[in-house]
């Protein structure tokens, strides 16, 4: 909690970040342990999200981002939709369906902040996975839970740029 509101501050808009990190902590275990992103996680963390940001955004005078959020957390979702129909044995839907709510938290603050979570997730998730490849200590059969990389970078990126 300390970590979260020193990164966005102590207002309205920090229950919406608290739900954020307490939901995307329980995703990167579940994914781990489960290799999933359970909807029953995704659905009622992103609706709660989605609510306390709107509120605080309107109490702090802050609806401008709050679109830009929404805007980020649309275009996130439908880049990793487009790359889920490609390749569906390469990303999951839990992946395209978190990706709205890291888009919207993190869109919110400012596209750059978005951005540097996308770099951070392909260096995160993505140079692991082609080295485990490459020393054939996985295949491209293997599922290899993209989503600790989206959230990590995620974490990151926000706690840099908020």
């Amino acid at each position: 909690m300390g970590a979260t509101a020193a990164a966005v501050g102590w207002n309205w808009l920090l229950p919406a970040h608290l739900v954020f990190v307490a939901m995307t902590t329980v995703l990167i275990v579940t994914d781990l342990d489960e290799k999933l992103l359970p909807n029953r996680i995704l659905y009622p963390g992103t609706s709660a999200v989605v609510v306390l940001l709107a509120a605080g955004a309107l109490v702090e005078g802050a609806l401008t981002p709050f679109r830009n959020g929404l805007i980020a957390g649309a275009v996130y979702f439908g880049i990793l939709l487009v790359l889920g129909l490609i390749n569906p044995k390469g990303m999951g839907f839990g992946d395209v369906k978190m990706a709205f709510v890291i888009g919207l938290v993190l869109g919110f603050w400012d596209w750059r902040v978005l951005a540097q979570a996308l770099i951070l997730t392909g260096l995160i998730g993505g140079i692991p996975a082609l080295f485990l490849m490459a020393v054939k200590k996985v295949s491209k059969e293997y599922p290899i839970p993209y989503g600790p990389a989206m959230i990590l970078g995620a974490w990151i990126a926000l706690f840099l740029g908020a």
